[in-house]
């Protein structure tokens, strides 16, 4: 007979026991605690929600300080990060004005004078059309998935939504303007909803915030960008995403310097 209190004593239920607990408890412990992401992964599947493969697009863009108010409606093409054409539409006396990336050449197109100018890098950090954006925002020149490294801060909560903040810093020799750029994206689904930016030096610079999310074609976007500089009280550029299709075909040849004049 084993003594009282010997490991033999123990029958094979109560040994079971325990490692039934952990197998119903485990669920709930790692529902309390998600699995972090990987950061990259994180901002490139945000980034190709927005984006596509291709994207077909009517935008309107509305500049607001407090002397006036501009509104811009325009046409978007796009194919991946190597090719954009813009077209503006209204207001009458800017109808016919275009944009046209091509790999890491961009143009602009003037109906005034029928005149297609280079865009030198040096421009491509200058506001677009007295907006808070740039040429760099409109064409996409920089990449917020290649030109940047990427570190996930955390699980933060942004204005009631559950969000992963991810901060971006640039590559070396990276051809990017910021010296850092915080993204809060929702944890949900990968829906960028707020970008910050910061200079060379460290200071903030401007901020883009993204709401109104819909379905647009086959996903769940922003519609709504709100874009504010440090400093400027009162004014901010909002961009509307009125009409978007993604990763229907357009070809290479659409983007070039004839269809650039040409598109009507």
């Amino acid at each position: 007979m084993c003594p009282v209190g010997s490991r033999r004593s123990r029958s094979p239920a109560v040994r079971v026991l325990p490692l039934l607990l952990l197998f119903f408890t485990s669920p709930l412990i790692l529902a309390g605690r998600p699995a972090q992401p990987d950061a990259s992964a994180l901002v490139e599947a945000a980034d190709q929600r927005l984006r596509g493969d291709t994207q077909r697009g009517t935008y309107r863009m509305e500049i607001i300080t407090p002397r006036w108010t501009r509104t811009l409606e325009m046409r978007v093409w796009g194919r991946g990060t190597e090719y954009f054409l813009i077209r503006i539409d209204e207001p009458a006396e800017e109808a016919g004005t275009g944009f046209l990336k091509i790999e890491n050449e961009v143009w602009s197109y003037l109906p005034s004078v029928e005149k297609t100018i280079k865009i030198p890098p040096s421009m491509m950090h200058q506001s677009w059309m007295g907006s808070d954006f740039t040429y760099d925002d409109l064409v996409k020149e920089s990449s917020m998935v290649q030109d940047y490294t990427h570190h996930l801060v955390g699980r933060e909560t942004l204005d009631s939504l559950d969000t992963w903040h991810v901060r971006l810093e640039p590559k070396e020799d990276a051809p990017v303007v910021w010296g850092q750029v915080d993204l809060w994206i929702e944890a949900d689904e990968p829906i960028v909803r707020k970008e910050v930016f910061y200079d060379q030096s460290g200071t903030r610079s401007g901020t883009l915030v993204l709401d109104r999310v819909r379905r647009m074609d086959d996903r769940r976007i922003p519609t709504r960008w709100t874009r504010t500089e440090e400093g400027e009280e009162g004014e901010r550029t909002v961009m509307f995403i009125e009409e978007v299709v993604f990763d229907e075909q357009i070809p290479e040849r659409f983007f070039s310097l004839q269809n650039l004049k040409r598109i009507r």
